[in-house]
């Protein structure tokens, strides 16, 4: 399966952060978007680092009190790698298992249009493999598609 469809339901507008965003305003993104990274994103856009809410709380407890004056480069990471919504959902899953990652930008025309976790590569697969099986269940047992799936089972 193919990026695109993970991504069918995400939300369209990406919050990301510059460098440069001081660290409580990123702590406000997080909040304000119920999200638990951000994008980390250059002057043009570019996804060059993910700020995850764990790297922010060890950055924190790093550097004590005066955090304040913190910059989302003094805890972000590097990106490890990107998807593209052309690509297949199992080789980045793969990928995000061997390395240990949690969030994957997914990047269009070099712009990031959505983050990914292995909860909505799985989750997507879920609901497409449950999808195929009322359909196998209505070949095999000759049913009409308009019934109450429930009832058989």
């Amino acid at each position: 399966m193919l990026l695109k469809k993970v991504i069918e339901g995400k939300p369209k507008q990406v919050a990301t952060v510059a460098p440069s965003t001081p660290i409580p305003e990123a702590i406000g993104l997080f909040v304000e978007n119920t999200v638990c990274c951000l994008p980390v994103v250059d002057k043009e856009g570019k996804p060059i680092g993910i700020l995850a809410d764990m790297d922010v709380l060890e950055t924190i407890q790093r550097a004590g009190a005066g955090f304040e004056s913190l910059k989302v480069k003094d805890a972000m990471k590097p990106v490890p790698i990107v998807g593209n919504p052309d690509d297949e959902d199992v080789h980045i899953a793969e990928r995000m298992e061997k390395d240990k990652i949690r969030h994957v930008p997914v990047v269009k025309e070099g712009k990031v249009i959505a983050v990914i976790t292995l909860k909505d590569i799985y989750g997507t697969r879920i609901k497409n493999m449950a999808t195929e099986i009322r359909y196998l269940t209505d070949m095999l047992y000759q049913r009409d598609k308009s019934g109450d799936y429930d009832t058989h089972y």
